[in-house]
């Protein structure tokens, strides 16, 4: 089976249901909205989506790139996660509340 018969809405509409009566929360993990379509179908049949940002990676324009390809798919975005950042170089911003 090949992944855009296995990822074609209507049939993992059916793997959703069938799974949700197994599992409490389902969590995929799809690859980069820039390597392919996955991310976006699969979102926009599951409840909700997060998108997550690689810092010092994604720029301003491929996230919003991104969210806009969401949108169009009509995924619910709920939120966002940013990865990988370095702790170690923390902005002043943080140093005003001290160290944790």
């Amino acid at each position: 089976m090949k992944n855009s018969e296995l990822f074609a809405p209507g049939r993992l509409k059916k793997i959703l249901k069938i799974l949700s009566k197994l599992f409490d929360s389902i969590i995929f993990d799809t690859p980069p909205l820039t390597v392919g379509a996955e991310a976006a179908v699969i979102g926009s049949v599951v409840d909700a989506s997060l998108l997550i940002i690689k810092s010092d990676y994604a720029s301003r324009h491929k996230i919003q790139h991104a969210i806009n390809k969401l949108k169009l798919a009509k995924v619910n975005l709920i939120g966002s996660i940013l990865n990988s950042s370095d702790m170690s170089n923390r902005s002043s911003y943080y140093n005003y509340y001290g160290e944790t």
